[in-house]
């Protein structure tokens, strides 16, 4: 008996992962992550459906408003079957990140690097359940004719890989969770991507690998500059000030010796001053 999963499937999967993400996310400016992470899915979509924009096939045709028009892109956007990339999701929280690089920032993209990897993780679970993102087939003989066809766990491969990276990232500083997020991100993608099958709908104009390899030179870029600056000469530290004992109990007993003789010259006690002037 096979199994089949419902049409809604991916989109109940692709819902569930916005939620853990949002729900995931510690850390300072929250609803800037949230509207980070709408416009991220935003452009998952659109970049899929860019990707695909400038090929021929029966997914145009089907479009009423054409193939080479906007109309046909808005149509693209609102119908049901149109998939999603998650190569451009990061590029939502990216795009309203915090400016400069201060602690805020960077508290900002530690946590969108935590929340994030275990979101991919339950998207990819998705892929799973719905059957899509298959690998192309094993290279196992043809076998019998009614017999189904083994392909690479593409979909499986990357679920694990991201369940991995989820435990991972969790267990290093913040500012070494973007980095790792990043090498993840392009790595994992760049792995996976010659296995995957065909797409009925025709190869993309553009190579998702080199979308892959460009986060992971990113994310090769951020390791580099932690490095550097780990690895950079540090000021040697300044010499303390005289502050008592702490930096020199010797010079402070002499100087409470010498203040304890002139107190009692100068007091009434011993003369004062004025007595010891008087003094033959």
């Amino acid at each position: 008996m096979d199994f089949a999963a419902p049409p809604w499937s991916l989109l109940l999967f692709q819902s569930l992962a916005f939620w853990v993400a949002l729900l995931g996310y510690r850390g300072r400016f929250r609803t800037r992550f949230l509207f980070g992470l709408g416009f991220g899915a935003l452009l998952g979509r659109l970049g899929w459906i860019l990707l695909f924009l400038p090929g021929e096939g029966a997914w145009f045709s089907a479009w009423p408003a054409g193939a080479n028009s906007l109309g046909a892109l808005a149509a693209g956007l609102l119908q049901p079957g149109s998939g999603i990339s998650l190569l451009f999701v990061p590029l939502g929280p990216i795009a309203l990140a915090p400016a400069g690089r201060g602690r805020a920032a960077r508290l900002f993209w530690a946590s969108s690097a935590r929340a994030l990897a275990p979101a991919i993780a339950i998207a990819r679970f998705g892929c799973i359940v719905a059957g899509c993102c298959s690998g192309r087939p094993l290279p196992l003989g043809s076998g019998a004719p009614d017999a189904g066809v083994w392909v690479y766990p593409t979909a499986a491969g990357e679920f694990l890989a991201w369940l991995f990276v989820s435990a991972w990232i969790f267990r290093l500083p913040q500012r070494r969770a973007p980095a790792l997020f990043l090498l993840a991100f392009g790595g994992v993608r760049l792995v996976v991507q010659p296995l995957r099958a065909d797409l009925p709908l025709g190869d993309p104009w553009l190579d998702p690998s080199w979308i892959a390899l460009a986060w992971l030179c990113l994310g090769l870029f951020l390791v580099r500059g932690q490095f550097a600056r780990s690895g950079a000469p540090r000021r040697p530290p300044r010499r303390p000030r005289f502050q008592g004992s702490a930096a020199s109990p010797g010079l402070e007993a002499s100087r409470a010796r010498w203040f304890g003789v002139l107190s009692f010259l100068t007091s009434e006690r011993g003369g004062g001053v004025r007595h010891i002037r008087k003094r033959p």
